[in-house]
């Protein structure tokens, strides 16, 4: 199985989150919380030396995805040809095992509830 990857020079982030801007408008997701992508802003060090670092975090479309085992209804696999990890809103019952099982927690809901269906970053797919 082929694996394609996202490659991010986050030594040059400024932290402005443009690219969550440029993934929200792609995928037409609505204002608000929900994103595929999360820009986390973290600091180091103690005055007067204090340093911020950015991690920029999609779904890593892991080799062997802990979500896909974590769905009690097939609604998460592995697509073939790029190894995009893929959620089948239609399939997907909100339960949120994936969310619990993923280390970078990649699905997100529109809301609290339980039964909100998962999304996550498809890879930008479509463009491949």
């Amino acid at each position: 199985m082929t694996q394609y990857a996202f490659f991010f020079d986050q030594s040059r982030c400024t932290g402005c989150r443009d690219c969550t801007v440029a993934c929200k408008n792609w995928h037409q997701l609505p204002p608000g919380p929900l994103k595929y992508l999360k820009v986390y802003e973290y600091e180091k060090g103690s005055f007067p030396v204090v340093r911020i670092h950015f991690q920029w975090v999609p779904c890593y479309h892991c080799e062997k995805p802990a979500c896909v085992d974590a769905c009690p209804v097939e609604a998460i696999s592995k697509e073939p040809k790029y190894g995009a990890v893929l959620i089948d809103g239609d399939k997907c019952t909100g339960c949120r095992n994936c969310y619990e099982e993923c280390p970078y927690g990649a699905p997100v809901f529109e809301g609290d509830e339980i039964g909100e269906v998962a999304q996550k970053c498809d890879m930008c797919i479509d463009r491949l």
